[in-house]
Protein backbone atom coordinates (compact mmCIF):
# COMPACT_ATOMS: atom_id res chain seq x y z
CA UNK A 1 0.00 0.00 0.00
CA UNK A 2 1.27 3.50 -0.89
CA UNK A 3 1.69 5.41 2.01
CA UNK A 4 1.35 9.09 2.53
CA UNK A 5 4.26 10.24 3.66
CA UNK A 6 7.83 9.58 1.83
CA UNK A 7 9.16 6.27 1.53
CA UNK A 8 12.52 6.64 2.88
CA UNK A 9 11.02 8.37 5.73
CA UNK A 10 8.92 5.79 6.86
CA UNK A 11 11.61 3.07 6.27
CA UNK A 12 13.63 4.90 9.25
CA UNK A 13 10.43 5.12 11.10
CA UNK A 14 9.85 1.36 10.82
CA UNK A 15 13.05 0.30 12.06
CA UNK A 16 12.87 2.47 15.37
CA UNK A 17 9.11 1.28 16.17
CA UNK A 18 9.67 -2.57 16.76
CA UNK A 19 9.97 -1.93 20.47
CA UNK A 20 6.85 0.55 20.71
CA UNK A 21 5.20 1.87 23.72
CA UNK A 22 1.38 1.78 22.22
CA UNK A 23 -0.16 3.40 25.01
CA UNK A 24 2.35 5.84 24.84
CA UNK A 25 2.19 6.97 21.41
CA UNK A 26 -1.78 6.66 21.58
CA UNK A 27 -1.08 9.13 24.48
CA UNK A 28 0.95 11.73 21.92
CA UNK A 29 -2.10 11.42 19.17
CA UNK A 30 -4.37 12.59 21.28
CA UNK A 31 -2.71 15.48 22.64
CA UNK A 32 -1.24 16.46 19.75
CA UNK A 33 -2.33 19.53 18.42
CA UNK A 34 0.26 20.45 15.50
CA UNK A 35 -1.31 18.84 12.15
CA UNK A 36 1.74 17.63 10.70
CA UNK A 37 3.30 16.39 14.15
CA UNK A 38 -0.01 14.30 14.42
CA UNK A 39 0.08 13.01 11.06
CA UNK A 40 3.47 11.54 11.43
CA UNK A 41 2.64 10.21 15.01
CA UNK A 42 -0.31 8.40 13.47
CA UNK A 43 1.89 7.11 10.68
CA UNK A 44 4.44 5.59 13.06
CA UNK A 45 1.34 3.84 14.41
CA UNK A 46 0.32 3.05 10.93
CA UNK A 47 3.92 1.53 10.41
CA UNK A 48 3.91 -0.40 12.99
CA UNK A 49 0.88 -1.76 13.34
CA UNK A 50 1.04 -3.15 9.27
CA UNK A 51 4.73 -4.19 10.30
CA UNK A 52 3.56 -6.32 12.96
CA UNK A 53 0.39 -7.63 10.32
CA UNK A 54 3.30 -9.29 8.61
CA UNK A 55 4.94 -10.38 10.76
CA UNK A 56 2.01 -13.02 12.24
CA UNK A 57 1.50 -13.68 9.06
CA UNK A 58 4.79 -15.17 8.38
CA UNK A 59 3.98 -17.05 11.66
CA UNK A 60 0.80 -18.28 10.61
CA UNK A 61 1.97 -19.42 7.17
CA UNK A 62 4.92 -21.50 9.07
CA UNK A 63 2.39 -22.96 10.57
CA UNK A 64 2.61 -21.72 13.98
CA UNK A 65 0.36 -21.15 16.41
CA UNK A 66 0.24 -16.93 17.75
CA UNK A 67 1.11 -17.06 21.58
CA UNK A 68 -0.26 -15.09 24.27
CA UNK A 69 2.03 -12.47 23.63
CA UNK A 70 0.79 -11.62 19.93
CA UNK A 71 -3.03 -12.21 21.02
CA UNK A 72 -2.24 -9.15 23.23
CA UNK A 73 -0.24 -7.01 21.39
CA UNK A 74 -3.09 -7.24 18.38
CA UNK A 75 -6.27 -6.79 20.81
CA UNK A 76 -3.79 -3.25 22.28
CA UNK A 77 -2.37 -2.85 19.05
CA UNK A 78 -6.00 -2.29 17.25
CA UNK A 79 -7.24 -0.07 20.51
CA UNK A 80 -5.03 2.16 20.50
CA UNK A 81 -5.65 2.59 16.87
CA UNK A 82 -9.43 2.48 17.25
CA UNK A 83 -9.09 5.30 20.31
CA UNK A 84 -6.85 7.56 18.15
CA UNK A 85 -8.08 8.05 15.10
CA UNK A 86 -11.76 8.48 15.78
CA UNK A 87 -10.32 11.45 18.00
CA UNK A 88 -8.13 12.38 15.32
CA UNK A 89 -11.20 12.00 12.82
CA UNK A 90 -13.79 13.99 15.58
CA UNK A 91 -11.14 16.76 15.13
CA UNK A 92 -11.12 16.90 11.35
CA UNK A 93 -13.57 19.45 12.01
CA UNK A 94 -11.63 21.84 14.12
CA UNK A 95 -8.55 22.16 11.83
CA UNK A 96 -7.29 26.08 11.28
CA UNK A 97 -7.73 25.52 7.32
CA UNK A 98 -9.50 22.83 5.01
CA UNK A 99 -6.07 21.96 3.54
CA UNK A 100 -5.20 20.57 7.12
CA UNK A 101 -8.53 18.85 7.15
CA UNK A 102 -8.22 16.77 3.95
CA UNK A 103 -4.94 15.72 4.67
CA UNK A 104 -5.61 14.30 7.60
CA UNK A 105 -9.27 12.89 6.63
CA UNK A 106 -7.09 11.28 3.14
CA UNK A 107 -4.38 10.06 5.44
CA UNK A 108 -6.74 8.31 8.22
CA UNK A 109 -8.79 6.89 5.50
CA UNK A 110 -6.29 5.21 3.05
CA UNK A 111 -4.29 4.19 6.95
CA UNK A 112 -7.79 2.49 8.46
CA UNK A 113 -8.13 1.01 4.79
CA UNK A 114 -4.70 -0.02 4.86
CA UNK A 115 -4.72 -1.64 8.23
CA UNK A 116 -8.51 -2.88 8.13
CA UNK A 117 -7.27 -5.10 5.10
CA UNK A 118 -3.54 -5.96 6.57
CA UNK A 119 -5.39 -7.87 9.26
CA UNK A 120 -8.65 -9.44 7.58
CA UNK A 121 -7.77 -10.56 4.12
CA UNK A 122 -5.84 -13.78 5.55
CA UNK A 123 -8.96 -16.17 6.58
CA UNK A 124 -6.22 -17.25 9.58
CA UNK A 125 -5.72 -14.13 10.77
CA UNK A 126 -9.10 -12.73 10.08
CA UNK A 127 -10.45 -15.38 12.36
CA UNK A 128 -8.16 -14.26 15.01
CA UNK A 129 -9.52 -10.30 14.46
CA UNK A 130 -13.03 -10.40 14.46
CA UNK A 131 -13.06 -13.14 17.55
CA UNK A 132 -11.49 -10.06 19.52
CA UNK A 133 -13.97 -8.03 18.10
CA UNK A 134 -16.88 -9.49 19.47
CA UNK A 135 -15.36 -9.17 23.35
CA UNK A 136 -16.85 -5.92 24.33
CA UNK A 137 -14.45 -5.46 26.75
CA UNK A 138 -11.31 -5.58 24.28
CA UNK A 139 -12.16 -2.22 23.83
CA UNK A 140 -12.36 -2.42 19.95
CA UNK A 141 -15.60 -0.57 19.45
CA UNK A 142 -13.25 2.76 17.83
CA UNK A 143 -12.18 0.59 15.49
CA UNK A 144 -15.69 -1.22 14.15
CA UNK A 145 -17.32 2.14 13.88
CA UNK A 146 -14.35 3.91 12.13
CA UNK A 147 -14.79 1.04 9.41
CA UNK A 148 -18.71 2.54 8.86
CA UNK A 149 -17.47 6.75 9.10
CA UNK A 150 -14.38 6.54 6.84
CA UNK A 151 -15.54 3.79 4.05
CA UNK A 152 -19.43 3.93 3.98
CA UNK A 153 -20.04 5.29 0.06
CA UNK A 154 -21.17 9.23 1.02
CA UNK A 155 -17.45 9.73 2.88
CA UNK A 156 -15.68 8.22 -0.17
CA UNK A 157 -17.36 10.41 -2.45
CA UNK A 158 -16.92 13.26 -0.55
CA UNK A 159 -13.68 12.73 0.13
CA UNK A 160 -12.78 11.91 -3.89
CA UNK A 161 -15.11 15.55 -4.33
CA UNK A 162 -12.59 17.53 -2.27
CA UNK A 163 -9.74 16.08 -3.35
CA UNK A 164 -10.80 16.82 -6.77
CA UNK A 165 -11.53 20.41 -5.74
CA UNK A 166 -8.11 21.12 -3.80
CA UNK A 167 -6.22 24.30 -4.63
CA UNK A 168 -2.61 24.88 -2.88
CA UNK A 169 -1.47 27.97 -1.92
CA UNK A 170 2.34 28.47 -1.54
CA UNK A 171 1.98 28.20 2.41
CA UNK A 172 0.57 24.72 2.09
CA UNK A 173 3.62 23.53 0.43
CA UNK A 174 4.49 20.58 2.99
CA UNK A 175 0.13 19.72 2.82
CA UNK A 176 0.46 19.64 -1.22
CA UNK A 177 3.24 17.26 -1.14
CA UNK A 178 1.42 14.52 1.04
CA UNK A 179 -1.63 14.63 -0.80
CA UNK A 180 -0.27 14.21 -3.91
CA UNK A 181 1.98 11.51 -2.68
CA UNK A 182 -1.28 9.36 -1.50
CA UNK A 183 -2.97 6.53 -2.73
CA UNK A 184 -5.94 8.39 -3.44
CA UNK A 185 -4.47 11.65 -5.76
CA UNK A 186 -3.04 8.76 -7.56
CA UNK A 187 -6.25 7.13 -8.54
CA UNK A 188 -8.16 10.58 -8.99
CA UNK A 189 -5.99 11.52 -11.45
CA UNK A 190 -5.75 8.17 -13.38
CA UNK A 191 -9.90 8.31 -13.51
CA UNK A 192 -10.07 5.63 -11.03
CA UNK A 193 -13.81 6.14 -8.82
CA UNK A 194 -12.36 5.64 -4.98
CA UNK A 195 -15.07 3.77 -3.99
CA UNK A 196 -14.14 1.18 -6.41
CA UNK A 197 -10.89 1.05 -4.75
CA UNK A 198 -11.90 1.36 -1.02
CA UNK A 199 -13.89 -1.77 -0.92
CA UNK A 200 -14.55 -4.29 1.90
CA UNK A 201 -15.22 -7.66 0.43
CA UNK A 202 -17.77 -10.12 2.59
CA UNK A 203 -16.55 -13.41 3.13
CA UNK A 204 -18.75 -16.03 2.98
CA UNK A 205 -16.72 -19.24 3.84
CA UNK A 206 -15.97 -17.15 7.39
CA UNK A 207 -20.50 -17.60 7.78
CA UNK A 208 -20.28 -21.10 6.77
CA UNK A 209 -17.55 -21.76 9.69
CA UNK A 210 -18.91 -19.57 11.97
CA UNK A 211 -21.79 -22.12 11.89
CA UNK A 212 -19.94 -24.85 11.99
CA UNK A 213 -18.31 -23.62 14.86
CA UNK A 214 -21.50 -23.10 16.81
CA UNK A 215 -22.95 -26.64 16.07
CA UNK A 216 -19.04 -27.98 17.55
CA UNK A 217 -19.02 -25.62 20.33
CA UNK A 218 -22.50 -26.33 21.04
CA UNK A 219 -22.50 -30.55 21.36
CA UNK A 220 -19.26 -29.97 23.42
CA UNK A 221 -21.01 -27.70 25.56
CA UNK A 222 -23.86 -30.44 25.80
CA UNK A 223 -21.69 -33.21 26.33
CA UNK A 224 -19.71 -31.74 28.97
CA UNK A 225 -22.31 -30.64 30.95
CA UNK A 226 -24.12 -34.21 30.45
CA UNK A 227 -21.56 -36.11 32.08
CA UNK A 228 -19.75 -33.17 34.10
CA UNK A 229 -21.03 -33.78 37.21
CA UNK A 230 -20.33 -37.45 37.57
CA UNK A 231 -17.65 -38.81 39.76
CA UNK A 232 -17.82 -40.96 42.50
CA UNK A 233 -15.57 -40.82 45.18
CA UNK A 234 -13.02 -38.19 46.58
CA UNK A 235 -9.74 -37.45 45.51
CA UNK A 236 -7.12 -39.82 47.10
CA UNK A 237 -4.66 -36.70 48.40
CA UNK A 238 -7.63 -34.74 49.73
CA UNK A 239 -8.00 -33.43 53.24
CA UNK A 240 -4.54 -34.16 54.02
CA UNK A 241 -3.36 -31.31 56.05
CA UNK A 242 0.31 -32.43 56.63
CA UNK A 243 0.71 -32.76 52.61
CA UNK A 244 -1.23 -29.62 51.99
CA UNK A 245 1.28 -28.01 54.51
CA UNK A 246 4.27 -29.39 53.27
CA UNK A 247 3.08 -28.23 48.99
CA UNK A 248 2.16 -24.63 50.16
CA UNK A 249 5.68 -24.30 51.31
CA UNK A 250 7.06 -25.16 47.81
CA UNK A 251 4.80 -23.63 45.97
CA UNK A 252 5.77 -19.94 44.48
CA UNK A 253 3.87 -17.03 42.65
CA UNK A 254 2.27 -18.00 39.44
CA UNK A 255 3.42 -21.85 39.65
CA UNK A 256 1.42 -23.60 36.92
CA UNK A 257 -0.62 -26.73 39.07
CA UNK A 258 -2.16 -29.57 37.25
CA UNK A 259 -4.86 -31.62 38.06
CA UNK A 260 -5.70 -35.35 37.76
CA UNK A 261 -9.20 -36.66 38.73
CA UNK A 262 -9.59 -40.29 37.95
CA UNK A 263 -12.61 -40.83 39.62
CA UNK A 264 -14.69 -37.94 37.52
CA UNK A 265 -16.06 -39.20 34.80
CA UNK A 266 -14.50 -35.98 32.25
CA UNK A 267 -10.90 -36.75 33.31
CA UNK A 268 -11.24 -39.93 30.81
CA UNK A 269 -12.45 -37.73 28.27
CA UNK A 270 -9.37 -35.18 28.12
CA UNK A 271 -6.15 -36.47 26.24
CA UNK A 272 -3.38 -37.43 28.41
CA UNK A 273 -2.96 -37.88 32.02
CA UNK A 274 -3.59 -34.37 32.91
CA UNK A 275 -7.03 -33.24 33.13
CA UNK A 276 -6.76 -29.39 33.97
CA UNK A 277 -4.40 -26.48 35.04
CA UNK A 278 -4.92 -23.34 37.53
CA UNK A 279 -2.10 -20.82 39.08
CA UNK A 280 -1.18 -20.16 42.59
CA UNK A 281 -1.22 -16.63 42.57
CA UNK A 282 0.91 -16.69 45.76
CA UNK A 283 0.19 -16.00 49.54
CA UNK A 284 0.28 -11.79 51.00
CA UNK A 285 3.60 -12.91 52.57
CA UNK A 286 5.14 -14.01 49.19
CA UNK A 287 3.00 -11.13 47.25
CA UNK A 288 4.28 -8.29 50.10
CA UNK A 289 8.32 -10.25 49.73
CA UNK A 290 7.85 -9.20 46.06
CA UNK A 291 7.08 -6.02 46.66
CA UNK A 292 3.57 -6.67 44.52
CA UNK A 293 1.24 -6.67 47.36
CA UNK A 294 0.02 -2.87 47.68
CA UNK A 295 0.09 -2.27 43.31
CA UNK A 296 -2.80 -1.30 41.76
CA UNK A 297 -2.70 -4.60 39.68
CA UNK A 298 -2.98 -7.04 43.10
CA UNK A 299 -6.48 -4.84 43.72
CA UNK A 300 -8.73 -7.72 41.73
CA UNK A 301 -6.77 -9.93 43.91
CA UNK A 302 -6.34 -9.33 47.33
CA UNK A 303 -9.58 -10.25 48.96
CA UNK A 304 -9.81 -13.73 47.81
CA UNK A 305 -6.01 -14.05 48.49
CA UNK A 306 -6.18 -13.20 52.40
CA UNK A 307 -9.30 -15.31 52.60
CA UNK A 308 -7.04 -18.69 51.63
CA UNK A 309 -7.97 -18.75 48.23
CA UNK A 310 -4.51 -18.26 46.07
CA UNK A 311 -5.42 -20.57 43.02
CA UNK A 312 -7.08 -19.19 39.66
CA UNK A 313 -8.45 -20.77 37.07
CA UNK A 314 -10.77 -21.31 34.38
CA UNK A 315 -13.68 -23.82 35.19
CA UNK A 316 -16.74 -24.83 32.41
CA UNK A 317 -18.79 -22.12 34.05
CA UNK A 318 -16.05 -19.55 34.48
CA UNK A 319 -13.00 -18.50 36.39
CA UNK A 320 -12.58 -18.51 40.02
CA UNK A 321 -10.46 -18.45 43.07
CA UNK A 322 -10.29 -21.44 45.33
CA UNK A 323 -8.28 -23.36 48.15
CA UNK A 324 -5.38 -25.17 48.22
CA UNK A 325 -7.15 -27.06 50.41
CA UNK A 326 -10.20 -27.89 47.88
CA UNK A 327 -7.90 -27.75 45.31
CA UNK A 328 -6.45 -31.03 46.35
CA UNK A 329 -9.75 -33.15 45.68
CA UNK A 330 -7.62 -35.15 43.14
CA UNK A 331 -5.06 -38.13 42.81
CA UNK A 332 -1.97 -36.46 40.81
CA UNK A 333 -1.11 -33.25 41.14
CA UNK A 334 1.83 -31.44 39.48
CA UNK A 335 3.85 -28.08 39.48
CA UNK A 336 6.03 -26.12 36.72
CA UNK A 337 7.63 -22.61 37.06
CA UNK A 338 7.78 -20.69 34.06
CA UNK A 339 11.60 -20.16 34.61
CA UNK A 340 12.04 -16.30 34.24
CA UNK A 341 9.45 -15.69 36.57
CA UNK A 342 11.83 -15.35 39.42
CA UNK A 343 13.94 -12.61 37.35
CA UNK A 344 11.32 -10.98 35.81
CA UNK A 345 11.35 -7.21 36.89
CA UNK A 346 8.37 -6.27 39.29
CA UNK A 347 6.52 -4.43 36.09
CA UNK A 348 6.62 -7.56 34.29
CA UNK A 349 5.28 -9.35 37.13
CA UNK A 350 2.58 -6.96 37.24
CA UNK A 351 1.60 -7.31 34.11
CA UNK A 352 1.30 -10.91 34.36
CA UNK A 353 -1.41 -10.07 37.26
CA UNK A 354 -2.89 -7.58 34.94
CA UNK A 355 -3.07 -10.04 32.22
CA UNK A 356 -4.89 -12.31 34.34
CA UNK A 357 -7.85 -9.89 35.77
CA UNK A 358 -8.46 -9.27 32.13
CA UNK A 359 -9.59 -12.95 31.79
CA UNK A 360 -12.14 -12.90 34.68
CA UNK A 361 -15.65 -11.92 32.28
CA UNK A 362 -15.04 -14.81 29.62
CA UNK A 363 -16.75 -17.69 29.16
CA UNK A 364 -15.48 -21.33 28.55
CA UNK A 365 -14.32 -22.12 24.95
CA UNK A 366 -15.87 -25.31 24.13
CA UNK A 367 -14.62 -25.26 20.93
CA UNK A 368 -10.75 -25.84 22.33
CA UNK A 369 -8.87 -23.02 20.00
CA UNK A 370 -5.97 -21.42 21.42
CA UNK A 371 -6.19 -18.76 19.08
CA UNK A 372 -9.67 -17.43 20.02
CA UNK A 373 -9.82 -14.93 23.18
CA UNK A 374 -13.41 -14.37 23.81
CA UNK A 375 -13.93 -17.54 25.52
CA UNK A 376 -10.73 -19.41 26.97
CA UNK A 377 -9.89 -22.96 28.24
CA UNK A 378 -7.94 -23.79 31.69
CA UNK A 379 -4.72 -23.42 29.70
CA UNK A 380 -5.28 -20.34 27.88
CA UNK A 381 -5.40 -18.24 30.93
CA UNK A 382 -2.10 -19.20 31.25
CA UNK A 383 -1.26 -18.94 27.38
CA UNK A 384 -2.63 -15.25 27.26
CA UNK A 385 -0.71 -14.00 30.77
CA UNK A 386 2.06 -15.34 30.86
CA UNK A 387 4.06 -13.58 27.86
CA UNK A 388 5.79 -14.68 24.97
CA UNK A 389 5.93 -18.86 24.94
CA UNK A 390 5.18 -20.87 22.37
CA UNK A 391 3.42 -23.57 24.45
CA UNK A 392 3.24 -27.08 21.99
CA UNK A 393 -0.76 -27.85 20.79
CA UNK A 394 -2.17 -30.16 19.37
CA UNK A 395 -5.53 -30.57 17.19
CA UNK A 396 -8.70 -30.79 19.07
CA UNK A 397 -11.95 -30.75 17.28
CA UNK A 398 -10.11 -29.74 14.15
CA UNK A 399 -8.41 -26.63 15.83
CA UNK A 400 -4.87 -25.95 17.33
CA UNK A 401 -6.16 -26.52 21.23
CA UNK A 402 -3.85 -26.13 24.07
CA UNK A 403 -4.63 -29.23 26.50
CA UNK A 404 -3.45 -29.69 29.98
CA UNK A 405 -0.94 -32.80 28.98
CA UNK A 406 0.79 -29.96 26.13
CA UNK A 407 0.88 -27.29 28.78
CA UNK A 408 2.54 -29.93 31.06
CA UNK A 409 5.52 -31.61 28.56
CA UNK A 410 7.08 -28.61 27.79
CA UNK A 411 8.49 -28.87 30.93
CA UNK A 412 10.58 -31.80 29.87
CA UNK A 413 11.64 -30.20 26.02
CA UNK A 414 15.61 -29.55 25.25
CA UNK A 415 15.88 -25.63 25.73
CA UNK A 416 12.58 -25.21 28.09
CA UNK A 417 11.43 -21.74 29.50
CA UNK A 418 9.40 -24.02 31.67
CA UNK A 419 10.97 -25.98 34.27
CA UNK A 420 9.55 -29.10 36.50
CA UNK A 421 9.17 -28.70 40.16
CA UNK A 422 7.36 -31.60 41.26
CA UNK A 423 4.69 -34.09 40.97
CA UNK A 424 2.75 -36.15 44.16
CA UNK A 425 0.46 -39.31 43.06
CA UNK A 426 -1.81 -41.40 45.72
CA UNK A 427 -3.16 -44.52 44.16
CA UNK A 428 -5.17 -45.15 47.24
CA UNK A 429 -5.84 -42.71 50.27
CA UNK A 430 -3.65 -40.57 52.16
CA UNK A 431 -0.72 -42.84 50.60
CA UNK A 432 1.16 -39.73 49.03
CA UNK A 433 3.93 -40.81 46.61
CA UNK A 434 6.54 -38.01 45.70
CA UNK A 435 7.65 -38.63 42.02
CA UNK A 436 10.53 -37.73 40.38
CA UNK A 437 10.91 -35.68 36.99
CA UNK A 438 11.45 -38.82 35.42
CA UNK A 439 8.03 -40.59 36.45
CA UNK A 440 6.35 -37.35 35.45
CA UNK A 441 7.85 -37.43 32.11
CA UNK A 442 6.37 -41.31 31.80
CA UNK A 443 3.04 -40.65 32.43
CA UNK A 444 2.85 -37.93 29.17
CA UNK A 445 4.86 -40.22 26.90
CA UNK A 446 8.18 -39.44 27.50
CA UNK A 447 11.61 -41.08 28.43
CA UNK A 448 14.64 -40.03 29.73
CA UNK A 449 17.16 -40.21 26.57
CA UNK A 450 19.88 -43.25 27.30
CA UNK A 451 22.80 -42.37 28.01
CA UNK A 452 21.72 -38.63 29.56
CA UNK A 453 20.69 -37.42 33.24
CA UNK A 454 18.42 -34.63 31.95
CA UNK A 455 17.01 -35.19 28.70
CA UNK A 456 14.35 -36.32 27.34
CA UNK A 457 12.78 -38.35 24.24
CA UNK A 458 9.50 -38.21 23.05
CA UNK A 459 7.84 -41.60 22.90
CA UNK A 460 5.50 -42.53 19.65
CA UNK A 461 3.67 -45.49 19.29
CA UNK A 462 3.10 -46.60 15.64
CA UNK A 463 0.81 -49.30 14.59
CA UNK A 464 0.36 -50.30 11.60
CA UNK A 465 -1.94 -53.32 9.72
CA UNK A 466 -0.04 -55.82 7.84
CA UNK A 467 -0.92 -58.62 5.53
CA UNK A 468 0.33 -61.89 6.23
CA UNK A 469 -1.10 -65.36 4.78
CA UNK A 470 -2.90 -68.01 6.78
CA UNK A 471 -3.93 -71.06 5.47
CA UNK A 472 -4.51 -70.10 2.29
CA UNK A 473 -6.44 -66.71 3.06
CA UNK A 474 -4.66 -63.40 3.30
CA UNK A 475 -5.76 -61.97 6.47
CA UNK A 476 -5.09 -59.16 8.51
CA UNK A 477 -2.74 -58.57 11.64
CA UNK A 478 -1.40 -55.13 13.76
CA UNK A 479 1.55 -54.47 15.16
CA UNK A 480 3.04 -51.84 17.43
CA UNK A 481 6.43 -50.48 18.15
CA UNK A 482 7.90 -47.34 19.88
CA UNK A 483 9.52 -44.85 18.19
CA UNK A 484 11.85 -41.83 19.93
CA UNK A 485 11.83 -38.56 19.02
CA UNK A 486 13.75 -35.28 20.26
CA UNK A 487 11.64 -32.14 21.28
CA UNK A 488 13.72 -28.63 21.57
CA UNK A 489 11.52 -25.88 22.61
CA UNK A 490 12.20 -23.14 19.79
CA UNK A 491 11.25 -19.23 21.10
CA UNK A 492 8.85 -17.12 18.81
CA UNK A 493 10.82 -15.36 15.52
CA UNK A 494 11.38 -11.33 16.60
CA UNK A 495 9.37 -8.81 15.25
Amino acid sequence: MTSLLALSSLASLAQTDDRMDLRILGQQIATEKNSLDLLHAHQRLHNYLLGYAEYLLFELNAGRILNGEHLNQIKEGLSVYGISSLELYKSLSERESDIESLTLRTHLTESYFAIYKAYTDDSLLRKVIKDQLEFTLNNLDQFNQLKELLLNSESIEALESKIKKVTFNEQDKSYQEIIKSSVSYSLIENNVELKSYFKIEGHFQDRLNSLLSSIANGLSRAFGTLIGGIEWRSGHIYQNKAFKIELEKSLKPLDILFEKKSFKLTDKTIPGNWGHTAIWLGTKQQLLDLGLWGEAELAPFREQIENGNSIFEMRKWGTQFDSLENFLNLDEIAVTRVKDIKVRTKSELLRVFELLSEQFDKGYDFGFDAMATTKITCTEVIMLSYGAINWPADKVLGRLAITPNNMAEIAVWNNTPVEFVSYHQAKDLHDIKSLSKEEFAKVIDYRLKPGFSDQYEKVNRVCKNKRYRRQGAIRMRRTCHDEYEDVNYYGPSLF
